[in-house]
């Protein structure tokens, strides 16, 4: 709630924070909302689950934050209409449990 959205940045970087929140969807329409020309999104996502629609919070094994899987956030992301420039998906091999191994990464052009 505290993030102004009076200000407009040439680019903005929302990368690592939506999977430590409860409502990643408002922080990232937020996010969109500062950015004038791009946004630049990653979120850690599990792949310990395959469902299209998946979605929990409090992320698995915590008891803060969230995770969506590679395909529940693209979905999401998806969703929004936003004009998706780039897409990468990694596996986070240092990351030992499934539930925290994928990196999802968008390049986003207003």
């Amino acid at each position: 709630n505290k993030l102004s959205t009076k200000n407009k940045y040439d680019i903005v970087a929302n990368v690592g924070g939506l999977y430590h929140v409860s409502d990643p969807e408002r922080i990232l329409e937020k996010s969109y909302s500062i950015a004038r020309h791009y946004l630049i999104v990653q979120s850690v996502v599990s792949l310990a689950n395959k469902r299209l629609d998946y979605f929990e919070e409090p992320a698995p094994g915590w008891d803060w934050g969230c995770r969506y899987n590679p395909a529940s956030f693209d979905r999401m992301i998806r969703s929004k209409g936003y004009k998706i420039v780039d897409y990468h998906f990694n596996e986070l091999k240092g990351n030992s449990r499934p539930e925290d191994r994928g990196s999802v990464y968008y390049l986003i052009e207003k």
